[in-house]
């Protein structure tokens, strides 16, 4: 997706709320190197008008409610009050339809 300097592969993104999501696992994102060239490409990305998120392995998977509420209101997606802590459905790992909230 372009930044406004550059072009940036993202894991997920839904244009219509101008929302990438990256997942930032161990493999590709360790070193003080990595951490900075994703600090790069975050703030062209967010100087083009996107909002970036960030989601680790536990994110996804140890705290997959928390982070499925912060999709959504991230994506200013609604959250039912019945979904407030921890009745709030699991994130799933792969990319939404455009427009779609995650559920």
């Amino acid at each position: 997706m372009d930044g406004e300097t550059g072009t940036h592969e993202v894991d997920a993104f839904w244009p219509a709320h101008l929302l990438a999501v990256q997942l930032d696992g161990f493999d590709f994102h360790r070193t003080r190197r990595d951490r900075e060239r994703d600090a790069a490409s975050d703030a062209d990305l967010e100087l083009a008008g996107h909002r970036v998120m960030r989601l680790t392995w536990d994110d996804v998977t140890v705290h997959r409610e928390r982070t499925l509420r912060r999709l959504r209101l991230a994506g200013g997606w609604s959250i039912p009050a019945h979904e407030g802590g921890s009745g709030a459905r699991t994130a799933r790992t792969t990319a939404y339809g455009e427009g779609r909230a995650p559920s």
